[in-house]
């Protein structure tokens, strides 16, 4: 992704994005898990991939979910049939580079999450870049495909927890 010089228009898109990631990363961090389906269209599709897997040009995911169903549906096993250990996940983005498509934004980012267990110190959970599309759908933001590609392969087993 090439980054252009900033304008007026893409400095507006670029806030407008960021505001959207904010109140997305937000509700997750706050525990409102019904955040993460809300925030794709039907179609859209969450993804969480390794940089090795990413680099070789492999297709191979440590997370698929498809659609906005798919996505819904781990949400209900998370919330109703795994079973873990307590935790609390924080989720940071930062470094936000936004290309205006014909039909879509492309977003990149860069993103850390750590995790707080009971009698635990904090640890990181996970930590590497957003390679998203958004788009805007009736003045709201919505994600056309999240992709969070992990700087290691090596994650933590609680990746049932939406980055």
């Amino acid at each position: 992704m090439t980054v252009a010089e900033p304008t007026l228009a893409t400095t507006a898109i670029e806030a407008q994005v960021a505001s959207f990631y904010g109140r997305y990363l937000g509700a997750l961090n706050r525990g409102d898990l019904a955040a993460w389906p809300a925030a794709f269209l039907e179609d859209g599709c969450y993804r969480v991939s390794s940089a090795e897997n990413v680099l070789a040009g492999w297709d191979v995911d440590l997370v698929l979910c498809e659609t906005k169903g798919m996505i819904e549906d781990r949400l209900y096993s998370l919330q109703n049939a795994c079973t873990f250990e307590p935790r609390l996940i924080r989720r940071i983005a930062s470094n936000f580079q936004v290309v205006e498509m014909t039909d879509h934004w492309d977003v990149r980012a860069d993103f850390i999450a750590t995790q707080a267990r009971l009698d635990q110190p904090i640890s990181i959970f996970a930590a590497g870049y957003f390679e998203d599309k958004v788009v805007s759908t009736d003045g709201e933001i919505k994600f056309l495909q999240h992709r969070c590609v992990c700087d290691n392969d090596l994650v933590d087993n609680s990746l049932i927890f939406p980055l």
